[in-house]
């Protein structure tokens, strides 16, 4: 059970907001003039006010380690796959595949998972995983039932640990690529106190020509600039 009957009061929740979120500022960040103004200076602030980034990335092998608050949707592992398929270690699984531990979207608002994947020598890696933004009405279950898949089939574990919000924007006016923020939770899932701020860690290595950030407030796409507590986690 990925939460999808939680998850339908998100997409109640949301269509109850919709009339919040007429500018719809998600959908096309480079052609909204009035956005990208909004967000030049969101960068701005943040290198301004010289927000640091708490504590160290998190390494891609490092120990399995429990999210607090969120709950375990796990499945075990096997000596070989369903389709006979052998269990590749996580090394294999990402070099010879060709797969990224990061996936989101090329602009706009989406929700995202953060998963535990590990193999059958207990390696492990963190992976972000998002909706598209072109869907709306994508829950966290499905974010996670669509990373977990490729991973199953070749024999790994995935554990979804918790998720949230990202909004990524392309910027004009600045010496960054963009601004990418991190924000919210899944209420299918439950509060993850630290997800958000490893999905800025890993999603900060992953694209180093962007302006990284999290907070654990908001939920809802509008939210992002209502948001105080910002915290950088990029160089």
């Amino acid at each position: 059970d990925d939460g999808d009957d939680d998850d339908d009061d998100d997409d109640d929740d949301d269509d109850q907001h919709a009339a919040d979120e007429n500018h719809n500022h998600g959908d096309d960040a480079e052609d909204d003039e009035e956005e990208v103004g909004e967000v030049d200076d969101a960068v701005a602030d943040a290198d301004a006010n010289e927000i640091h980034p708490d504590g160290e990335d998190p390494e891609a092998g490092e120990p399995f380690g429990e999210a607090e608050g969120a709950p375990h949707l796990q499945l075990q592992l096997a000596s070989t796959t369903s389709n006979g398929r052998p269990n590749l270690n996580i090394e294999s699984y990402f070099l010879n595949l060709g797969k990224k531990s990061v996936n989101i979207q090329p602009h706009g608002s989406f929700k995202f998972v953060l998963m535990h994947a590990k193999d059958y020598t207990g390696a492990g890696v963190y992976l972000v995983h998002s909706c598209s933004y072109k869907n709306k009405k994508c829950t966290h279950g499905e974010a996670a039932r669509i990373a977990r898949g490729p991973l199953v089939s070749h024999g790994l574990e995935a554990l979804t640990l918790g998720g949230g919000r990202i909004t990524r924007h392309h910027l004009r006016k600045s010496q960054k690529a963009g601004l990418i923020s991190i924000f919210g939770y899944s209420r299918s899932m439950g509060r993850c106190a630290d997800c958000n701020k490893k999905a800025c860690d890993f999603i900060a290595k992953a694209y180093p020509d962007y302006v990284v950030r999290w907070s654990n407030a908001g939920y809802l796409e509008s939210d992002e600039y209502h948001i105080k507590d910002w915290v950088k986690c990029s160089a």
